[in-house]
């Protein structure tokens, strides 16, 4: 293994961080390393993207300060996680990031949720996006950098600068790759570029949905990083502002779906996650604007904003329960952790409000009411039929039919248009869960 080949380091003196780690990298095929102490970590050479720190006595802020110093000495490229107290006011936040920490999770948290896992999915699997070859028009000028992955190493060699003019030679020798990565905070750039040099030809409109796509995915991702930060205690400025931004994004990538017409086409190949992860949430938002597009639903826009923020409850459930979601269906749950699980809808709320993000209350019922039915089998209340907002189930729905389309390893791959015709009409259980006259006004929409 060389070097620069570790996916995580874990820098800890305590047995429980050490296994949690240990576990989650199994879990994902994450590479690792581990040292007892500081003299250790700094006495090696090996240098892991992704750095996990905590001591017996480093969970006061300073003490995480100092150990973020000494990180940043020798490791300054690394993502550092360090694991604090659970009370840490804004003030002391702000002193950790300074002193060069990313990423504050509170001691609680390591353990008892399933933040660890997304943490490190985003910033090992989810920092760069695809885009293909076709993409790039020749006599453009890059306004970001483009990657090659080398697979064996999971690495990502620069291929093309921000500012290069790409001349039809560059762009044929490019192209040979057939696929190429751009950072995750280029999105809104590609999208943009994307806007300006492509045509409205089926081909054109395709680039544009998957620009704006990526774009969305970026954003919602960075939204719900930073909603989960809760020892951070980061303003509500910055929630709102970045809630506004997707809102937008959700607006925009909605008229090129419409066009468009087939979102699973740009959905299955550019979204990141698996069943069961929070990452999905991008998904379900796509398939529920162009769901509720083709139906009428009103104020779809901010429908898609309530998708997104709707899987906010999954990052404080166990990570025992997740696994066994990414692994199966909620039907491996024991009972006792099916009570658990079900209460993540009203987490996704509680987490939007403790963040002091503006949810008018139509929009919490909303959000809570997703995984409602309306025969009375859903949760976490099992509301009655006339009480569930007719955008929950929308909701619903998309978030069914992105589980069953969903590309799995070692399994046939699921034609979206067959799943939603068997959705749509053959069904009897679906059609007890969502309105038949929704589905019929749908049905006729995707199958006329």
């Amino acid at each position: 293994m060389n070097a620069d080949d570790i996916d995580i380091g874990i820098l800890s003196n305590l047995e429980p961080t050490r296994k949690r780690c240990l576990e989650m990298c199994e879990d994902f095929g994450f590479t690792s390393i581990s040292w007892n102490d500081l003299d250790q970590f700094q006495a090696d050479s090996k240098k892991p993207r992704l750095i996990v720190a905590e001591f017996t006595d480093g969970g006061t802020p300073i003490a995480v300060s100092e150990i973020a110093q000494l990180v940043r000495f020798t490791q300054p490229d690394a993502f550092l996680l360090c694991i604090t107290g659970d009370t840490v006011n804004k003030t002391e936040a702000d002193f950790a990031r300074k002193s060069g920490v990313n990423y504050l999770l509170m001691a609680s948290e390591i353990i008892g949720t399933a933040k660890l896992e997304f943490i490190c999915l985003q910033t090992l699997h989810s920092r760069y996006f695809p885009i293909k070859a076709t993409d790039l028009i020749a006599g453009t000028e890059l306004p970001f950098d483009l990657y090659h992955l080398l697979p064996m190493r999971k690495k990502f060699l620069k291929a093309g600068f921000e500012g290069q003019e790409l001349s039809q030679e560059k762009l044929t020798k490019l192209s040979e790759a057939g696929e190429f990565y751009i950072d995750r905070a280029s999105a809104i750039r590609f999208k943009d570029y994307i806007r300006k040099t492509t045509d409205r030809s089926p081909g054109g409109i395709a680039t544009l949905c998957r620009s704006q796509f990526l774009a969305l995915q970026g954003q919602s991702l960075d939204l719900l990083f930073q909603l989960s930060a809760q020892a951070e205690n980061a303003s509500v400025g910055e929630g709102q502002e970045l809630l506004k931004k997707c809102g937008d994004l959700c607006s925009e990538l909605l008229s090129v779906l419409a066009e468009h017409g087939k979102p699973w086409e740009i959905v299955n190949n550019s979204t990141v996650g698996t069943f069961g992860s929070v990452e999905r949430a991008p998904a379900i938002a796509a398939y529920t604007g162009f769901f509720g597009f083709l139906t009428d639903l009103p104020d779809t826009g901010q429908l898609m904003v309530s998708a997104l923020l709707a899987e906010l409850g999954l990052l404080l459930l166990p990570p025992g329960i997740l696994k066994k979601l990414r692994n199966g269906s909620e039907a491996s749950l024991t009972e006792e952790e099916k009570k658990i699980y079900r209460t993540y809808p009203l987490r996704s709320v509680e987490v939007c409000l403790n963040r002091k993000l503006s949810l008018p209350e139509k929009q919490r019922n909303l959000i809570q009411s997703t995984h409602e039915r309306l025969d009375g089998s859903g949760f976490p209340q099992g509301l009655a039929a006339r009480k569930i907002p007719a955008g929950s189930l929308a909701i619903g729905f998309a978030r069914l039919f992105d589980q069953q389309t969903l590309v799995k390893m070692g399994e046939l791959r699921s034609e979206p248009i067959d799943v939603l015709r068997k959705a749509l009409t053959v069904d009897e259980t679906n059609r007890k869960h969502f309105p038949v006259e929704w589905m019929d006004l749908l049905a006729k929409a995707i199958f006329p």
